[in-house]
């Protein structure tokens, strides 16, 4: 059996000690339960100093717990590579900067319909038709340029459509072809993206308005020159695809997927296509998120190959359940639904004002994030064309890229990939580990193991009401701010605040039922060894319900409750084996002994919550577009609240910050006043703010 300091447990001695202290020494000391919770006297220590230096020392440890998780989702999130000069074989954002200087030169290009009474159909600037004239060079370029181990043949369509006197064209397309293709492969990649710019809402669709049109920079030149360069890189590489590859940039693809409706129905390359690379904005900044499509439309075979080549993986679990692939609207979803072709695609969908707007122009894309995207395109390209395993998925006329994938991103530096059967395995390690913890706290519980299981059960009670009132604040302050509702904070990371603050306090007050005689008789050590128990219970039912449901959110719970159980092991192990090695320490090492302890939990415990406030961050700036006006399922503010609210509160509970504060440090309940007091000042000043417009664009700050 654990030594009794080591999980609490009071022994002889102790009781001895405690009984030769003066009565009156006892009462100054202890607080009563109804103080314990409402005011700040929590520790019970004759020593002030002690009292003071250990509630600094654990507010400090607190706020570099949490200031290293916030930064590293802000900085990883807004960080990009250097952009790279051209170089054969790889991606450089100097060379394809140019294709985007010269559709900001040549100004709106989309494709119009038009309807009168004597006729009806599609037609072109002149702008579309100079465009087309860009990228067939560039393609003329790419087969100058290309290795003798493969041949580049350009292919437009036979016939255009007429407009003001001259034709434009649905598309253009090159096929890289493989001089020694191997027999083994029978189909063909398609890298693709459209290069018409659209006419935004409100806007007249005809040529005299295309000066209130944007240049469609962002949607979607970026993808054109992305994956044209993607293209270059590949035909001028030393080591060659195993398989082709057709380059597609389609036209009319905001007109209604016109230019590959043409391509499927008129190319001879058509019926080779086995596979796709595409890339579409919806935002004009940010890391592009991957979208696989679901387990019957190939997300095994895009899931694996995107986690074999991504340099800087980005996948969202929220993305992958809350918003169908379908409707997406995109040339990737018209392949998956209408073609049956599976494939990957990626999108940019951070700073969304510019969208589909006069604003989306040149000024809004970051130096870096191209080279991001390309990087990303040529070496998930690489993967799909040249890895064996991969290519058996799709490339074969027998292949099957089918399956269910589950997928999630640590900040864009590394992803983990599970397949249904290794998903059972981790989850079971999870509940079976913390069943152990349960009945080992049980068999430990001086006062019987029932006791132990009901304490467990009311603190993952208090800990689900503590959520729950959280969300409840998060909406009152919602429909507050909501009759002064435009766009009053010019920053995301305002509202953030406005919802995260009052989140901490509940929190905080939550927390401060672990000083209940109930909880806390047993000491603080004891008390947090509950309250992690308490969570990871909560964590690991939110996990398996989710599962259960077919949510791949249960991924996002599994990895907290995967790094909270590692933290509190890691913490439990430290205290035993030095209290096993030192068994006549002193207070001051065994102090030190337990703050190791505790700070290797946190440690491990807050990777957690880096996974909860990067979840965070994504429905805030993609679900509710920039400066929040729209949202996914609720009305702008209150999609803010839902998803601030939950997961803020989640990403506390997650990190053990609330339990460090609440048993070590006596001015927690000043500290939760303070909050208290900011959060209100929060609301005042959304009301004292004028109502902005949503133009002209800004880039998002502190998000």
């Amino acid at each position: 059996m654990a030594d009794p300091d080591v999980v609490g447990k009071p022994d002889a001695d102790s009781e001895i000690e405690r009984e030769a202290i003066p009565l009156p020494q006892v009462l100054a000391g202890e607080a009563s339960d109804c103080r314990r919770f409402c005011c700040c006297a929590q520790l019970s220590t004759t020593d002030s100093r002690s009292s003071t230096c250990i509630s600094i020392f654990s507010f400090l440890l607190v706020l570099v717990a949490w200031s290293s998780a916030i930064l590293s989702v802000y900085v990883s999130r807004n960080s990009f590579p250097q952009p790279q000069p051209a170089r054969a074989g790889g991606f450089s954002e100097e060379r394809a900067w140019l294709i985007l200087e010269a559709i900001q030169q040549i100004g709106a290009h989309p494709v119009i319909f038009k309807s009168d009474l004597t006729s009806s159909g599609y037609s072109a600037p002149p702008a579309n038709v100079a465009l087309f004239n860009v990228f067939k060079q560039e393609i003329q370029g790419i087969q100058l340029a290309a290795s003798d181990r493969v041949t580049v043949e350009l292919q437009v369509p036979t016939t255009g459509r007429i407009s003001s006197g001259s034709s434009y064209y649905d598309f253009i397309s090159a096929r890289l072809r493989v001089n020694a293709a191997s027999s083994s492969y029978s189909k063909a990649m398609l890298l693709t993206a459209h290069f018409d710019s659209v006419v935004p809402d409100g806007v007249r669709a005809s040529e005299d308005a295309l000066g209130e049109m944007g240049e469609g920079l962002a949607d979607d030149g970026v993808g054109c020159a992305a994956v044209l360069e993607t293209f270059r890189a590949l035909a001028t590489a030393s080591e060659v695809p195993l398989v082709d590859v057709i380059l597609l940039l389609t036209n009319g693809e905001e007109a209604g997927y016109l230019g590959l409706d043409s391509f499927m129905a008129s190319s001879p390359w058509a019926a080779d296509v086995g596979f796709f690379l595409q890339m579409d904005q919806s935002g004009s900044r940010g890391h592009a998120l991957a979208v696989f499509g679901d387990a019957g439309s190939g997300e095994m075979a895009a899931a694996f190959a995107y986690h074999s080549g991504a340099v800087r993986p980005h996948t969202s679990v929220l993305l992958r359940d809350f918003q169908p692939w379908e409707n997406l609207n995109t040339d990737g979803s018209r392949l998956r639904a209408t073609y049956g072709v599976p494939g990957i695609g990626m999108y940019m969908m951070e700073d969304r004002c510019p969208y589909h707007s006069v604003h989306d122009d040149l000024s809004h894309i970051t130096r870096g994030n191209l080279q991001a995207h390309g990087d990303n395109f040529v070496g998930v390209s690489r993967a799909v064309t040249r890895d064996e395993a991969i290519l058996g998925m799709w490339a074969r006329p027998d292949s099957d890229p089918t399956g269910d994938a589950y997928t999630i991103d640590l900040l864009s530096s590394s992803m983990l990939l599970l397949t249904p059967a290794t998903m059972g395995i981790l989850y079971g390690v999870i509940g079976i580990a913390t069943m152990v913890l349960v009945l080992l706290m049980a068999y430990l519980e001086p006062r019987g193991g029932s006791t132990a299981v009901v304490d467990v059960s009311l603190l993952a009670v208090a800990h689900v009401a503590s959520v729950l009132l959280a969300l409840v604040v998060a909406f009152v302050i919602a429909g507050c701010v909501g009759t002064n509702f435009g766009y009053w904070y010019q920053r995301d990371g305002l509202a953030v605040w406005l919802y995260m603050l009052p989140s901490l306090c509940v929190q905080l007050l939550f927390g401060r039922v672990l000083h209940l005689k109930r909880f806390s008789q047993g000491g603080a050590e004891f008390a947090q060894w509950r309250s992690s128990t308490a969570m990871l219970v909560l964590l690991l039912l939110l996990t398996v319900l989710l599962a259960i449901a077919g949510l791949h959110l249960s991924l996002l719970f599994g990895m907290c409750a995967l790094t909270r159980l590692a933290g509190f092991v890691l913490r439990i192990a430290i205290s035993f084996i030095a209290q096993r090695l030192n068994k006549k320490a002193t207070i001051e090492v065994h102090d030190a002994q337990v703050w190791l302890g505790i700070i290797s939990e946190l440690a491990l415990a807050s990777l957690g919550s880096v996974y909860l406030l990067d979840a965070m961050r994504f429905a805030v700036v993609n679900f509710t577009t920039s400066l929040g006006k729209e949202g996914a399922i609720l009305p702008g503010d209150l999609t803010l609240a839902v998803y601030v609210g939950l997961f803020g509160s989640l990403a506390i509970m997650q990190s053990s910050a609330v339990q460090v504060l609440s048993t070590k440090c006596v001015f927690a309940g000043h500290l939760l006043l303070t909050m208290l007091v900011v959060s209100i000042c929060l609301v005042v000043t959304a009301f004292a703010l004028p109502v902005y417009s949503k133009y002209p664009c800004e880039v998002p700050g502190f998000l």
